[in-house]
């Protein structure tokens, strides 16, 4: 559905299915690939190491296995859930 400016209105996490596309626990992440935990969110994308597993309590995400504007939605959300710290604020 769209809105008078003919936006698409925004999609929520709620409609992402993203579960059967994250990580076991146990299993390697491909050597240099780009993912996201879903399960500590505020944390940002990151660059797998050769030998790194995912751990119980994570949700990876790889950015390959996703489409391009699910995961920019996902980044988006994951930047809006970190913490602000202080200092960081702009002051204006």
């Amino acid at each position: 559905m769209t809105d008078a400016t003919n936006q698409p209105e925004p999609v929520s996490l709620d409609d992402l299915d993203v579960d059967g596309l994250s990580v076991e626990p146990g299993h390697e992440l491909k050597e240099h690939a780009v993912y996201l935990d879903l399960a500590n969110p505020g944390h940002g994308p990151f660059r797998a190491l050769t030998g790194q597993t995912a751990g119980t309590g994570n949700r990876y995400v790889a950015e390959t296995d996703i489409a391009h504007e699910t995961w920019h939605l996902l980044i988006k959300r994951d930047a809006e859930a970190a913490p602000v710290h202080a200092g960081d604020e702009s002051h204006g």
